[in-house]
């Protein structure tokens, strides 16, 4: 880790997007410090809200295997189907139309 830090220029002059970076870095931490000390019932609110929207997105998964009548097996024999076929040591396998 310290070779990274030995690594980057001391001097403004060498890195002319430094103070750039500086200023963005700045924003950053200004607008995500809050963050850090949100109180239970914000914390508790938010991981409610992500888990109805994960739980939503696996039942539209779900939904849309059970529709399309698709799977991973059924995908994985599509795809062995598809692909062409490699010999092994002289003998070849025919191919399936």
């Amino acid at each position: 880790m310290s070779q990274d830090v030995d690594a980057r220029p001391n001097d403004a002059a060498e890195d002319p997007a430094a103070e750039e970076k500086d200023e963005a870095l700045d924003r950053i931490v200004l607008r995500g410090a809050p963050r850090l000390h949100r109180t239970w019932y914000d914390l508790l609110a938010t991981a409610t809200v992500a888990g109805i929207e994960i739980g939503f997105g696996v039942l539209v998964l779900l939904v849309v295997k059970h529709e399309t009548g698709t799977s991973r097996g059924s995908l994985s024999r599509h795809c062995r189907r598809c692909a062409p076929r490699r010999s092994t040591a002289g003998a070849s396998t025919p191919r399936r139309p």
